[in-house]
């Protein structure tokens, strides 16, 4: 009966392979501790410098070599094992948050500490999340690739809406940082420890077997750095769906970023009268309405996705839009709360499409400088 049930499901036939299974336990782990260690890193500036420009300082000192060094992680998930980039990854962005952790419980912890620190955690996300998405193929066919991304996608919301939380608990309770860095570092280290258990199928397996680690190695082209991402990029330029869809997600993400994180606290403050609470509050129902899109992609998997994903990002604008237009006092919170539920919704839902779409149709050797080049260009 069991059997017949996980057949029937298809979120749990996808944990039924063993590998998938592994990562996606240990991304999730991993991502909640993210969210813990992020209260108290912003808890830990404030503190040290009693500065909002000072969190932004670091903030940014963790984005740039993300974001610049992305094209550069493409090209090593596409030349190297992405098991290996994705253990050194973890293992690295582990260690920075255990000497954070040491610093920190050694009341020796400053603020240039957290700087430096923070651009080499950014220098090690830069190489993960190329090698993250294009993994995944490896690990699941086909027709469970959207339910896989979906599921991961779920996951990773749900954590990051309870990681803040409990990092925010462990501070009240404890009135120290210390817990929350070492909590967060040995999340990393259980992600290393489910990427060691990890094993790609055969058909992922080179014909030799003398290296365990570099049995995901994809095939690649001779030349350098530049040339591979030339290659990744001709080949986004070449293919119109792609480079559309990257477009659209770019603007989108603009258009979704600034009102939510720039204007949303001042329209609340100005125009509903109201506080804290109601902003919390506006987030969170955004952040539930992705939660919501991705859960509904791991069951729903509609025939025509380009018209789905366009259609219902579509849901997105709408919301926006909602958002600016007046509406009579009694309804207006109401409104709102609907309004940031469909942003997140059809984002939720485009988001796990345009990244399924990609691992499907783009060619292995290049799925790597593809998934990034979407990622710094949307």
């Amino acid at each position: 009966m069991i059997t017949a049930f996980n057949e029937r499901i298809l979120p749990l036939r996808v944990l039924r392979h063993r590998s998938f299974a592994l990562m996606w336990t240990g991304q999730s782990i991993s991502t909640l501790g993210d969210g813990i260690y992020r209260v108290a890193l912003a808890w830990t500036v404030l503190v040290l410098t009693g500065s909002a420009l000072a969190m932004g300082t670091v903030y940014l000192a963790s984005l740039i070599p993300t974001i610049t060094l992305t094209l550069v992680g493409g090209v090593a998930a596409d030349r190297l094992p992405r098991r290996l980039i994705l253990l050194w990854s973890d293992g690295g962005r582990g260690m920075i948050v255990a000497l954070v952790a040491g610093l920190a419980l050694g009341h020796l912890l400053s603020y240039w500490h957290l700087l430096v620190l923070s651009l080499l955690f950014g220098v090690a996300d830069g190489f993960f999340m190329p090698s993250y998405q294009a993994i995944i193929p490896q690990l699941v066919e086909g027709e469970s690739l959207q339910s896989a991304n979906a599921l991961m996608q779920s996951s990773t919301e749900l954590c990051r809406i309870l990681g803040p939380v409990v990092g925010a608990s462990l501070l009240a309770a404890t009135a120290s940082v210390s817990l929350s860095f070492v909590l967060d570092a040995a999340s990393f280290f259980v992600s290393v420890g489910c990427l060691l258990a990890l094993h790609l199928p055969p058909a992922a397996e080179p014909a030799t077997e003398t290296d365990s680690v570099s049995q995901d190695a994809p095939e690649h082209t001779p030349g350098g750095i530049v040339a591979d991402i030339r290659e990744g990029l001709r080949y986004v330029r070449g293919q119109r769906w792609l480079w559309i869809t990257i477009v659209v997600a770019a603007i989108t993400n603009i258009c979704y970023s600034v009102p939510l994180a720039a204007v949303l606290p001042k329209l609340v403050a100005d125009f509903y009268h109201a506080g804290a609470g109601l902003f919390g509050l506006l987030v969170s129902a955004d952040a539930a309405g992705y939660l919501v899109a991705t859960l509904l992609m791991l069951f729903v998997h509609p025939h025509r996705r380009g018209i789905a994903a366009y259609g219902l990002v579509s849901v997105s604008w709408l919301g926006l839009i909602a958002l600016g237009l007046p509406f009579p006092r009694a309804s207006e919170t109401a409104v709102a709360l609907i309004a940031c539920m469909c942003v997140g919704f059809g984002i939720g839902v485009f988001t796990v499409i345009e990244v399924s779409l990609i691992q499907e149709l783009v060619p292995e050797r290049l799925l790597g400088r593809v998934l990034s080049t979407d990622m710094v260009g949307s």
